[in-house]
């Protein structure tokens, strides 16, 4: 069901997190990354979308990604930028700006090269 709203409005951030994060749910990681960084394009200052993309990162073992979701463009009220459940959920809620999200494509590239390194 989730898949056909996604077809039928594929521009619409907030659909695509809920796919994404019932790829998650599924225990499909890869595929709930792929989704949910999709919905961070169409929705980038929607602080669950970064959290539920910052829990997947964790999942694959892209910590430094998923502490940068949580913290950018929302910080945890905690400031305890750990794993899922670590958080109470409440949020001071930022801006995110075209220079923020720049920002975050290069530091994903800078982690897939030292990767390749």
């Amino acid at each position: 069901m989730i898949k056909r709203a996604v077809e039928q409005r594929a521009d619409d951030g907030y659909i695509v997190d809920s796919l994404g994060w019932a790829y998650y749910r599924l225990g499909s990681m890869e595929e709930a990354v792929k989704q949910l960084e999709r919905a961070i394009e169409l929705k980038p200052e929607d602080p669950t979308i970064n959290d539920h993309l910052g829990d997947a990162y964790w999942k694959v073992g892209r910590v430094l990604e998923a502490r940068f979701q949580w913290s950018h463009p929302t910080t945890p009220a905690t400031g305890s930028g750990g794993p899922p459940g670590k958080r109470n959920g409440q949020y001071r809620h930022g801006e995110r700006t075209k220079a923020a999200i720049a920002e975050q494509r290069k530091f994903s590239a800078l982690l897939k090269c030292s990767a390749l390194a």
